[in-house]
């Protein structure tokens, strides 16, 4: 692994995620009319931004973390589809769940945009800069404008060790190589503190149980041990019960409690999550159901209701969520105060 090159690296990562570009040569990006050598002066100007990309345009994002000191190794490749950004490979890890935080990936898409080439990086080995492997190496796939026509652009980016003893005083420096430019230079910007905040591969997927908002849902049902416990449904500005009558206590509050329910842990062993799911379909101790015209389900065609089912399996908190299928997630165990809460509170100070 040490002695791997860049180039062998990229090469890398891109013949394990296929459904990428497998040149290295990058002969469509902006700065690269076609047929620039690696020798050629690099297309920059000092303390200028790198890029200029739309991150509503990008269409595929690969990332692979080399990093020797922590131990880190990891690889993922994203898509992104009508439905949002989905995992599409995760090198040789098994995964189940393969929902994506979409909210995450497009800000770090956008903070590539602050990555300013800061100075040419000083002389010495290329050991010297960590780039031989990168620390990350980076590839970003783009569809060009409705109606342009033209072909996808492919933007390769690798970083490496942060660029001690150089003039920039700015934070989170690092010395980085845009291929096919074999130049190194240093570089800074806000996409450095974000690589930096990937600190494992789950930081990519989507750490809440539910995908969608409070205000997707028009209606609320809680079952308890096979029991009703209760039932909102949207009128207006507020929330009635079956008989429309108006709830005192705070709905909305409670919605977005449930909406914004932390995963501990995803469950990507096939069989413990096979169990996990079966278990927990057969006695949850709490089934949540929502429904709304506005709630995105995984089938289109799917009626807009989801489920949650929330059990106790031994001394694990566990999650399903129907949109979702075939994932287990283990919750923090503090999160069972609100399905409690809600079950005691509900349907009180009606009117």
């Amino acid at each position: 692994m040490s002695t791997m090159t860049s180039r062998q690296y990229l090469v890398r990562l891109c013949s394990s995620l296929p459904t990428l570009l497998l040149s290295l040569l990058v002969t469509s990006c902006t700065f690269s009319p076609g047929g620039l050598g690696q020798n050629q002066t690099l297309p920059f100007e000092v303390q200028k931004p790198i890029f200029s990309l739309t991150p509503t345009h990008v269409r595929e994002l690969a990332i692979e973390k080399n990093d020797a000191v922590s131990g880190d190794r990891w690889s993922i490749a994203l898509r992104s589809n009508a439905r949002g950004w989905e995992i599409s490979s995760a090198g040789s890890r098994p995964i189940i769940d393969r929902v994506a935080d979409q909210s995450f990936i497009l800000h770090f898409l956008d903070t590539l945009n602050t990555l300013v080439y800061a100075e040419p990086a000083p002389q010495g080995p290329a050991s010297s800069y960590g780039l031989e492997p990168p620390q990350f190496a980076l590839r970003t796939t783009i569809t060009p404008d409705t109606g342009s026509g033209g072909p996808d652009r492919v933007l390769d980016l690798l970083i490496g060790t942060a660029a001690r003893g150089t003039d920039s005083q700015e934070p989170s420096t690092r010395f980085a190589r845009v291929p096919p430019f074999s130049q190194t230079m240093v570089v800074h910007g806000a996409a450095i503190q974000m690589l930096e905040m990937m600190t494992s591969f789950d930081s990519l997927r989507k750490r809440t149980v539910l995908s969608f908002s409070s205000d997707d849902v028009d209606e609320l049902t809680l079952v308890q041990a096979g029991k009703e416990k209760l039932y909102a449904q949207r009128d207006g500005d507020t929330w009635t019960d079956r008989k429309h009558r108006k709830s005192k206590s705070s709905i909305r509050e409670k919605l977005d409690s449930l909406t914004h329910l932390r995963i501990r842990e995803f469950i990507d062993d096939a069989d413990r999550a096979k169990k996990f799911v079966a278990d927990t379909a057969a006695s949850p101790l709490f089934e949540v159901t929502f429904g709304g015209r506005a709630i995105p389900n995984s089938d289109p065609a799917d009626a807009k209701v989801i489920v949650l089912r929330i059990s106790s399996l031994g001394p694990d908190l566990v999650a399903t969520v129907s949109n979702r299928p075939g994932a287990a997630f283990l919750l923090f165990p503090e999160s069972l105060r609100l399905f409690t809460n809600l079950a005691l509170t509900a349907n009180q100070g009606v009117k």
